[in-house]
């Protein structure tokens, strides 16, 4: 099936499966996004850490596992947004989330990116740091940080 749909707007979403995405993700459809213009770019970063990317190579089934996974999520988010009439685009891809939102940034050139805050701790940031904050503080297009209250 060809769309005849030409996007208004390109809305970058990453998304980590956390109630928090999901509630930033109703908040904004609710409020900021319109089915009529706007194509949304949900991304999932699989993260690896030192210890899951040796498994992952050492296992392929953990790799296919994972990426399940990300499949899985991005699929149910994807369908609820189109029975509400979005066009919606997925993308999974292994990184850091910081990494592979940068890199989405330079290769969508979308217009807007929302993102969730978990509200980490200012300990917490210092350790892990905060995606949204990153995303704020280095993306070139508007940013929208929804809060999980």
């Amino acid at each position: 099936m060809v769309s005849d749909f030409t996007a208004k707007r390109i809305v970058l979403i990453p998304v980590d499966g956390s109630k928090n995405s999901s509630h930033a993700i109703d908040c904004a459809t609710k409020s900021l996004l319109s089915p009529e213009g706007d194509l949304l770019v949900l991304l999932h970063a699989r993260a690896m850490s030192t210890f899951t990317a040796t498994l992952a190579m050492k296992n392929d089934e953990f790799s296919k596992a994972e990426y399940q996974r990300s499949t899985v999520l991005l699929e149910s988010l994807a369908e609820i947004l189109k029975s509400n009439g979005y066009h919606v685009k997925a993308i999974s891809t292994v990184g850091d989330a910081r990494g592979v939102i940068d890199d989405q940034l330079e290769l969508l050139q979308p217009d807007l990116v929302v993102v969730a805050s978990h509200g980490k701790g200012a300990l917490e940031k210092v350790f892990a740091g905060s995606v949204s904050e990153h995303v704020v503080r280095h993306s070139n297009v508007p940013v929208i940080v929804i809060p999980f209250n």
